[in-house]
């Protein structure tokens, strides 16, 4: 075969080249760009491409587009071509020894020629041109063969350093340029090269690594303040530093450079952020190498530059970014200066890709290969957890980091930034043994919950987003991990007195406290809810503060906005009161319950939050005394002040009281019955009437969904008194029932399409309503199921809350008796209600994509509960199913699955059910959501009805569906739509869901029976399915590999199989 770089490509092909370069820079038609982008990608895959670029290259009149254009080719040609023998692939690039060299020497002329242009006419699309060609020099000295990688520095610097026909300023131009970019070309990912040449070239590279730096220090002092050639320096230092040791000859005056560069002011424009960037990146990868040197030549610089950077990020003239950039620096210094021991013997992953891969990899066949890589990082793993962390720290360097990082987070700096490198330390906080470091730290804890206030009072806090509220919170909770809470709670609270004393003093004062409050909220959760720490006097103390501060009124000074703070903080830190006595909890609550009417609603409603946390908490304690009658009080005279502006989901101020209340149902352990009757009849019986007063009103001037959500708070505080007194009640049954009879009344009103939430609260208080039949009986659940079908009658677009009830009698219940419908209906159980109801309204439920996974959620109810009112409606439900497998995706697709398979399965499981579940321990938790279903596993668990097997009931049910199934060859039908949902019917996104599917009926049916109707399914060789050319012989290989006992194992091996015979996910349909 010729070479790429022979001249036999013809005069008119570099005319058109230079045609379509000049159309696609500056045509005016977007069409013609597009016609010439596209020939332009076609031909630079061709081997004629190499020469036609250098023609253009080496032409006196060519333009700026064709040079950068041309340029950036030969670097790619060169970045993906593979040197081989023999050429096999497009990509491959033969060359003998001399059109290598005569290659290089070409390209080597061309970066001469553009460096000498790029100085002479100071064009940005000279210097373009020219890093692109020294980028492509340095990725031919990676791909050279004959180039050994020991000379390459060696090379570059002779030939450009000893050229008398180069300008010294072009020279400059080039090394520079060359050293900046060959560093990170041997690094770079998109470089195809083979491992074993890779790390050859880096073993060279970081021998010379030393001779680098000496050349850079000499350009350095030759640039005359060059900012093009400074750039270019400091990237050169900063890829070098990143791979290879610099320390034997360190770059101090580039160094200092890059550290006069990024602390520079902004106001003077001598340099850009670029320029300030690369300097910040050169600064960070040379100063971590000092860290583990204990070299006078090495640490004084170190610390000299550490106090300037810490200076700098403390002056007020310094923009975001300086200080940003600042920070990125003793962040990366501090990170260095804690870091995991280098194992020697480590072994190396011989699956690695990229720049990771091993120099002496042995190729392995893609298909295997990926198995071995995931076995690996298996093993890996593994590994990593039994291996016992083994850390060395330079306390030093780390100490003074933190601490400026502390300065750097008072000046504003954001909060994960500054604090990124504690993080870090609670990755390896059990390997730190050292008592010094630990005392240290804590001194250097203590400063940054001082500058995280300084930090908080700067920010405007009304503005606040949640999520950098929530970034505050997880920052300073890992810097508590490393220093327990009550080492930094001391100096903490008394800086919360000293600046509550101050804050009328001062201008801003109450700021500075508001700061604080918000601090300590963030920190709430790392308080710990036991009474034996010894942070406990601390926790007391701080307690205290709050208490005074909370009680304190406007007349002494105190902004509503404190008062609103406080309150929040008193709720955060509820759940650990359990150190405070019994007076102390008074103290609390009757600080709060004097606030809880307070005219200023915001403040009222913190208030009421906090005593709702309190209550939850600390209710057995509170029991004894009047705090209970005072909430009561309260409660029964309007509650707390209301808020006039509530944000959706919000609850109302009297809801929360409410659910404070709930709290002393039942009180203790030995709480007499009848007082936790009375207890419940006090609650239930207002809101039940309030319920009741809703309907007696126009629909918009009722609150439904207050009403809704406070029946539903006191129906579970009845289950709660229930479980508490474990005997019948008249008393809370008859509460029950008129709690019912209110939702039947409500349900009736409510409507409007636009009662959407109200309709989803009504489903809250049905689904207590039925937990509680199992302590009222018959007449709460004939109340409830009348309900149901009364009301879905009325307004089926807003059904889904009554259905999904009906699902969840049946998952609790069964298909139990249903007393009093035997005259009236002709109903003796729930399921023949259920089941009529399904065959009424299940074929027209698919035209509403809310209703449809409900409804076929309940017709499953009903096929494993084996109601025998189904079976007259078998075919239909069949049917149904069948309709349902196609053009759908999301719930509503994992329902019409879960359906079908149901319905595969019933003729066997109404009948015999396994001890286990045979497929569930081959369901793997990323094989997807009906995976987790079918195994077990899934956390939505109200709805999942279980299998009536080895029942009477059951079996004309499932006679019925076997003989639809098997005379009517409806199994061999609805296996197939399973296999067209895979191959493109249903969404892509459902393969794993319907790989878990029919791996689910493989392990039910058995191997012979699957074997049969998956044959049956797959149709003959006119068939055409799943592609048009599939054989019988293809399709009886693949079941072959489908049923393997390897994929009987692992669902995923069956999900890759059936993906890959019938298209997957890009595929579609065939």
């Amino acid at each position: 075969m010729s070479a790429p770089l022979e001249v036999r490509i013809e005069h008119d092909q570099v005319s058109a080249l230079r045609s379509h370069i000049l159309s696609f820079y500056s045509a005016t038609s977007g069409d013609v760009r597009e016609s010439s982008e596209r020939w332009l990608t076609t031909f630079t895959r061709t081997q004629d491409s190499w020469h036609a670029a250098l023609s253009i290259l080496e032409l006196e009149d060519a333009s700026e587009a064709e040079s950068v254009f041309c340029a950036r080719t030969i670097h790619m040609l060169l970045r993906r071509c593979v040197a081989k023998e023999a050429r096999t692939q497009a990509s491959h690039a033969v060359f003998s020894d001399d059109e290598w060299h005569t290659l290089r020497e070409r390209i080597f002329s061309l970066t001469r020629a553009y460096s000498i242009k790029a100085i002479r006419t100071k064009s940005q699309h000279a210097r373009t041109t020219l890093t692109q060609l020294a980028l492509a020099t340095s990725a031919l000295a990676c791909k050279m063969p004959s180039w050994e990688p020991m000379d390459i520095v060696s090379t570059l610097l002779f030939t450009f350093q000893n050229d008398s026909s180069t300008p010294t300023d072009s020279k400059l131009l080039c090394l520079c340029a060359l050293l900046a970019l060959l560093a990170q070309e041997a690094n770079c990912r998109d470089l195809s090269i083979h491992p074993a040449r890779r790390e050859c070239v880096l073993d060279g590279l970081k021998a010379a690594s030393s001779d680098v730096m000496i050349v850079l220090e000499q350009l350095a002092q030759s640039c005359q303040n060059d900012a093009s050639l400074i750039s270019y320096i400091l990237e050169a230092l900063a890829s070098w530093a990143e791979f290879s040791n610099i320390t034997q000859a360190f770059p101090s005056v580039i160094v200092d450079g890059a550290v006069q560069i990024v602390c520079s002011s902004e106001g003077d424009g001598q340099h850009s952020s670029t320029l300030k960037q690369r300097a910040a990146n050169a600064t960070r990868t040379s100063l971590s190498q000092c860290i583990w040197y204990r070299s006078e030549n090495l640490r004084g610089p170190l610390a000299q530059h550490m106090a300037t950077l810490r200076k700098h990020v403390m002056m007020h003239n310094k923009s975001s970014e300086t200080r940003h950039l600042i920070t990125e620096i003793l962040s990366a210094l501090a990170m260095e200066a804690c870091r995991e021991k280098e194992i020697d013997n480590r072994d190396v992953n011989p699956y690695a890709t990229g720049l990771q891969a091993a120099g002496d990899r042995v190729y392995v066949k893609y298909s295997k290969f990926k198995d071995l890589q995931r076995q690996q990082k298996k093993a890996e793993k593994k590994l990593a957890k039994a291996r016992a962390i083994d850390i060395e720290v330079d306390e030093e360097v780390l100490i003074y980091a933190l601490d400026s990082l502390n300065d750097a987070l008072a000046a504003g700096v954001a909060i994960g930034s500054a604090l990124e490198p504690w993080s870090k330390l609670v990755d390896v906080y059990s390997a730190i043994s050292s008592n010094s470091l630990l005392s240290s730290l804590t001194t250097v804890a203590s400063r940054c919950m001082s500058a995280s206030v300084v930090h908080a009072s700067v920010l405007n806090l009304d503005a606040l987003d949640d999520q950098y509220k929530e970034e505050i919170g997880d920052c300073l909770r890992d810097v508590v991990t490393i220093v327990p809470i009550d080492h930094v709670l001391h100096d903490f609270t008394e800086g919360l007195k000293a600046e509550i004393e101050m804050s009328s003093k001062v201008q801003d004062g109450w700021k500075i406290v508001r700061a604080r409050l918000v601090i300590l909220l963030a920190l709430a959760k790392s308080f710990k809810n036991d009474d034996a720490g010894a942070h406990r006097p601390l926790f007391i103390s701080l307690v205290d503060v709050l208490c005074i501060l909370f009680s304190a009124g406007e007349d002494v000074g105190v902004p509503h906005i404190i008062l609103e703070s406080t309150a929040w903080v008193l709720a955060g830190l509820a759940s650990s009161f359990a150190c405070l006595s019994d007076a102390q909890i008074v103290r609390v609550a009757n600080v709060l319950i004097e606030r809880l009417r307070h005219y200023e609603a915001l403040i009222a409603r913190g208030a009421c939050v906090a005593m709702m946390k309190l209550c939850e908490h600390a209710a057995a304690r509170l029991a004894s005394t009047d705090v209970p009658a005072r909430l009561a009080a309260i409660h029964a005279t309007g509650g707390p002040t209301a808020s006039h502006n509530l944000r959706l989901g919000q609850e109302h101020e009297s809801t929360i009281m409410l659910r404070s209340l709930t709290f002393f149902v039942f009180k203790t352990d030995r709480a007499e019955n009848d007082v936790v009757e009375h207890a419940c009849v006090t609650l239930a019986d207002p809101v039940i009437s309030i319920m009741r007063s809703c309907v007696r009103v126009a629909p918009h001037e009722s609150d439904y969904v207050r009403s809704l959500v406070d029946l539903d708070i006191v129906l579970q505080a009845m289950q709660k008194a229930y479980a508490h007194m474990n005997t019948e009640s008249i008393l809370l049954g008859a509460l029950a029932l008129n709690a019912a009879h209110a939702v039947t009344a409500a349900s009736s009103k409510i409507l409007s399409p636009e009662n959407v939430e109200e309709r989803f609260k009504i489903g809250w208080v049905m689904k207590a309503l039925v937990d509680l039949v199992r302590y009222v009986g018959n007449d709460l659940l004939k109340v409830i199921v009348t309900t149901c079908i009364d009301a879905y009658a009325l307004a089926p677009e807003l059904g889904q809350c009554y259905v999904e009830t009906m699902t969840i009698i049946l998952a609790t219940y069964g298909d139990c008796a249903l007393i009093g419908f035997e005259e009236s209906h002709g109903i003796q159980t729930v399921g023949q209600m259920f089941s009529n109801f399904v065959a009424e309204n299940l074929p027209t439920c698919m035209d509403d994509p809310d209703l449809w996974p409900a409804m076929f959620t309940l017709t499953r109810a009903t096929l494993r509960c084996g109601c025998a009112a189904l079976t007259q409606h078998a075919r239909l439900v069949i049917e149904m199913s069948k309709r349902s497998l196609r053009g759908v995706s999301n719930d509503a697709a994992a329902a019409s699955l879960l359906l079908a398979i149901d319905l595969l399965c019933a003729p066997t499981l109404l009948v015999s059910l396994p001890t286990n579940n045979p497929s569930a321990v081959a369901m793997h938790a990323g094989l997807g959501r009906l995976a987790a279903e079918i195994s077990g596993q899934s956390s939505k668990r109200r709805t999942d009805c279980s299998w009536n097997a080895c029942c009477a009931q059951s079996a004309p049910l499932a006679a019925e569906i076997n003989d639809e199934l098997v005379r009517c060859e409806s199994n061999i039908a609805m296996l197939r739509l399973l296999l067209e949902c895979a191959n493109g019917a249903m969404a892509p996104s459902m393969i794993s869901d319907i790989a878990a599917c029919l791996h689910y009926v493989w392990s039910i049916y058995g191997d012979v029976y699957f074997v049969h109707v998956l044959t049956r399914a797959l149709g003959d060789d006119s068939d055409g399915f799943p592609k048009p050319k599939t054989t019988s012989e293809d399709k009886r290989l693949w079941i072959e590999t489908l049923c393997s006992e390897d994929a009987r194992k692992d669902a995923r091996l069956f999900k890759r199989s059936l993906k890959a015979f019938l298209g997957g996910k890009k595929v579609g349909m065939n």
